[in-house]
């Protein structure tokens, strides 16, 4: 139930996280070099900024009922730290794994509502994704699950999914 908006970079980061529930929360506007005043004089700065940030090690959360609308990216699920094995791209070391992705609203992010990158079994359901770059990106998913979103007005794609297995 707290507010986490006008934040750079995050709103919550996870890292090294796992079992924990992120639920009605707030974390709108998260973006590099947030704060209003910021943004009226630069413009809107995304980069990879995140509302919620889900990296290293982190599985099995719920993040659940949040608004989560003009993030970088709304939320952002990524194992960024290289194969297990040199010269492959799956599996990663320190994936976050198995995560519950429900009935947020993520809309309006001029990146990717949702970003899921090198992880496996995930569950999105019921979340907008609407007025977006892409809706959802899940880039080298594995046995991802994706049904019951929304994702109307997206400038790319509704959803891509970019090297994907089993989804």
């Amino acid at each position: 139930g707290g507010d986490y908006s006008y934040n750079g970079n995050w709103g919550v980061h996870f890292w090294d996280s796992s079992r924990n529930t992120f639920r009605r929360c707030r974390a709108i506007w998260c973006t590099t070099g947030a704060g209003e005043l910021y943004q009226a004089l630069t413009g809107w700065q995304t980069y990879d900024a995140q509302a919620v940030g889900i990296d290293h090690n982190s599985c099995e959360n719920v993040i659940e009922g949040n608004d989560l609308r003009f993030g970088g990216d709304a939320i952002f699920i990524r194992a960024n730290e290289g194969p297990i094995t040199p010269g492959t791209v799956v599996p990663p070391r320190n994936g976050s794994h198995r995560n519950v992705l429900r009935d947020n609203d993520c809309s309006f992010s001029p990146n990717n509502a949702i970003e899921v990158d090198l992880v496996d079994d995930t569950v999105i359901e019921r979340n907008n994704c609407s007025n977006s770059h892409y809706g959802m990106w899940l880039g080298y998913s594995r046995r991802c699950v994706v049904r019951g979103n929304t994702c109307i007005n997206d400038t790319a794609h509704a959803v891509e999914i970019e090297n994907g297995q089993g989804d």
